[in-house]
């Protein structure tokens, strides 16, 4: 998985990266594991603790790279 991104100005490139990391893996997880299921018998949340829930794992994570792209804007921040 890629994401290039142009945040602004970065102070500490390492937790930016960690940070964008965070949310594409959130965002795979939320695409392909997370939801909620209901039980219509019982007109309940069928998986309604979090030992049921499912979230990614470090097994489930692709590689991933983050690109910083710097750009210079001469309108936001004068």
């Amino acid at each position: 998985m890629v994401g290039a991104f142009a945040p602004g100005r970065v102070l500490n490139p390492r937790t930016a990266r960690s940070q964008l990391m965070g949310g594409m893996l959130w965002g795979l997880g939320q695409a392909l594991l997370e939801g909620t299921h209901m039980d219509t018998g019982q007109g309940r949340w069928a998986n309604a603790s979090l030992g049921d829930y499912l979230v990614p794992v470090n097994a489930d994570a692709p590689d991933v790279d983050v690109e910083l792209i710097e750009i210079t804007d001469n309108v936001v921040g004068r």
